[in-house]
């Protein structure tokens, strides 16, 4: 059951890297683009080392875009976005 919960995460994280227009979203595409590729792998690295600290991990900084996303859409801007995003890459 974790494992295929871990497949459905890696089918969604992939559907979103593939709809990121590069052309149009600028640095931010690329940003979105290296994140989800870095949680892809995360998930991949837990699913096969039956460890569920990747899994974890992804599930911590996910949030932190949702949230940054709500916020967002509540009235903070993209900046909001932009900002949790590139602190994600900086850690990662």
């Amino acid at each position: 059951a974790i494992n295929n919960n871990i497949l459905k995460a890696q089918e969604i994280l992939r559907e979103l890297n593939a709809s990121l227009n590069l052309d149009k979203g600028g640095e931010f595409a690329v940003t979105m683009r290296r994140l989800y590729n870095y949680y892809d792998l995360q998930l991949s690295q837990s699913n096969l080392r039956k460890d569920p600290e990747g899994v974890k991990l992804v599930i911590r900084l996910l949030t932190v875009i949702r949230n940054a996303w709500s916020e967002m859409l509540a009235g903070g801007g993209s900046r909001v976005v932009d900002e949790r995003a590139e602190l994600q890459l900086q850690a990662a």
